[in-house]
């Protein structure tokens, strides 16, 4: 009879383990079925994915790399590599995946997005800002996109563009307190001190209802 550790064995048991969050275990198998077996796609990506999983981002890297050779352009593979590179902080890498999937799917707006905050963490301000001005436009994730564009303006000093968006976040339901903090910066800069004065209050009390902290002090 067949042994408990055959390879079809391994294969049959790995889904399961990631499944249930077994990631290490399932390395294991995917490991022991590749040096029986040898490496294709399936093996790379679930090994890769398991990788991650265990946030041992550089390794899943590298196999993820292995499977882009096997398959390139994939739009799971270029994802799940931009995802480890974000986690790394290797923001022009992270850039380098978002641009490919940008070219494949020029009309995704969850893409845009993402590229808008990639060039937000490599102070790409400028570039940020045309990726959410599309998503503006397009009615979508409008919330997310003027908060985004709040910032951006006000990085690259465009202090009224700036105020534009931050009256209109601060018009909605949905106001947190760093949009106070973040429109009382804007005012601050437009030498409008009572208004700043105004937000970064509001902030104020915002976060001590947050914090449960009646120390926060004003931030000037």
């Amino acid at each position: 009879s067949k042994s408990i550790q055959t390879t079809d064995y391994l294969i049959m048991m790995v889904p399961a383990m990631i499944k249930r969050g077994f990631y290490q275990d399932a390395i294991k198998y995917i490991n022991a079925i590749i040096k029986s077996e040898g490496a294709d796609l399936d093996s790379l990506k679930k090994l890769a994915y398991c990788h991650q999983k265990n946030n041992a981002y550089n390794q899943a890297i590298y196999y993820y790399q292995q499977a882009d050779l096997i398959s390139p352009d994939n739009d799971w593979i270029l994802q799940q590599m931009r995802t480890c590179y974000a986690a790394l902080g290797e923001y022009d890498q992270e850039y380098d995946c978002l641009k490919k999937l940008k070219e494949i799917h020029p009309e995704d707006n969850h893409i845009t997005a993402q590229l808008g905050l990639c060039y937000m963490q490599l102070n790409k301000y400028e570039e940020a800002a045309n990726c959410f001005y599309e998503l503006e436009y397009k009615g979508e994730r409008l919330l997310h996109s003027w908060k985004a564009l709040g910032w951006c303006n006000f990085k690259i000093n465009k202090l009224d563009q700036a105020e534009k968006y931050y009256t209109k976040i601060l018009q909605q339901n949905k106001v947190e307190w760093s949009d106070f903090l973040n429109a009382g910066h804007v005012a601050w800069c437009q030498n409008k001190i009572a208004e700043a004065i105004k937000y970064y209050k509001k902030y104020i009390s915002l976060i001590r209802k947050q914090k449960g902290n009646a120390n926060v002090l004003i931030p000037f």
